[in-house]
């Protein structure tokens, strides 16, 4: 089973954080190997494109949250030792914990909103290029590799080809950004991409709830590929 969490956090005063804020998170959970969002503010996930010229603030007192996402027994291993921490200046205090179960049964649609940029490896070679499209068998390449416990060749050839035959792409709004991430700039997609399935096959739940759970792409762990996934 996987689980999805959302932490509220405090911090005690104004401070300046890194540039993509999911290593607020990262740290308040000692780096455990989890999909960890940027903080989000109530209204947006905070993360500073490359041709901002300004720095990240939060606001002492005021409220904000992130996601985490992965296996039950790691969530909970991770969750149970959780506590308020001080870290880039301030006090950040633990003020409330939320988790769920992930269960996906899409039959007909499935709408991912992209919160965070998403970052699509080729799943054939292995590449410093990545793919821009919304191509389904890229889309979802990361999560069959992980629920599968597979790597690139012919078994996961098979896999990609049950995603793209039975997954079809429909109208979608999305587009490329910058970001900071580590002093780099990181290019990944973010918007709204519309698939209709097609036909089933018995891996497309499985890859579905990973999907949502942990994201989607690489570079999940470090707060990229942050999705709402709807049926």
């Amino acid at each position: 089973m996987k689980l999805l969490a959302e932490i509220e956090v405090r911090p005690e005063n104004n401070a300046i954080i890194p540039p993509f804020t999911s290593k607020v998170g990262k740290t308040i959970l000692k780096n455990y190997k989890l999909s960890i969002s940027p903080l989000y503010d109530g209204e947006k996930f905070i993360f500073k494109e490359s041709d901002v010229p300004t720095y990240i603030e939060v606001e002492g007192g005021k409220t904000y949250t992130f996601r985490v996402g992965g296996e039950e027994e790691e969530m909970i291993k991770a969750l149970s030792q959780i506590n308020d921490v001080n870290v880039f200046n301030t006090l950040w205090k633990i003020k409330d914990v939320k988790v769920s179960s992930v269960s996906l049964e899409c039959k007909e649609y499935v709408k991912v909103d992209i919160l965070t940029p998403a970052i699509f490896p080729d799943p054939f070679v292995k590449d410093e290029k990545k793919r821009f499209t919304n191509a389904s068998f890229i889309v979802f390449a990361v999560n069959a590799m992980d629920e599968m416990k597979l790597r690139r060749g012919p078994e996961l050839d098979k896999i990609l080809y049950d995603i793209e035959k039975n997954v079809s792409e429909e109208p979608s709004d999305y587009h490329s950004i910058n970001v900071v991430y580590s002093n780099k700039k990181v290019k990944g997609i973010v918007g709204r991409m519309n698939f209709r399935i097609r036909g089933y096959f018995p891996e497309l739940r499985s890859i579905l709830e990973n999907a949502q759970a942990k994201g989607i792409g690489s570079s999940r762990h470090n707060g990229f590929g942050v999705v709402n996934i709807r049926c």
